[in-house]
């Protein structure tokens, strides 16, 4: 399953019912890919998944 359009904001939240968004980018894409009983998720934009994986327990 391939993904376009992602988004990151950054949330400061500055006490209990205050914070700032901050929109990092809007363009991001990667894609999840199913391979041998685990979900892998490859992140195009900043690599923040590299390793990352996704198995059931």
């Amino acid at each position: 399953m391939n993904y376009t359009g992602a988004s990151r904001i950054n949330v400061l939240y500055t006490d209990q019912t205050h914070h700032s968004d901050t929109l990092v980018y809007s363009d991001g894409s990667g894609s999840l890919v199913w391979s041998n009983g685990v979900i892998v998720w490859l992140d195009n934009k900043e690599n923040a998944a590299d390793g990352m994986s996704f198995t059931k327990t």
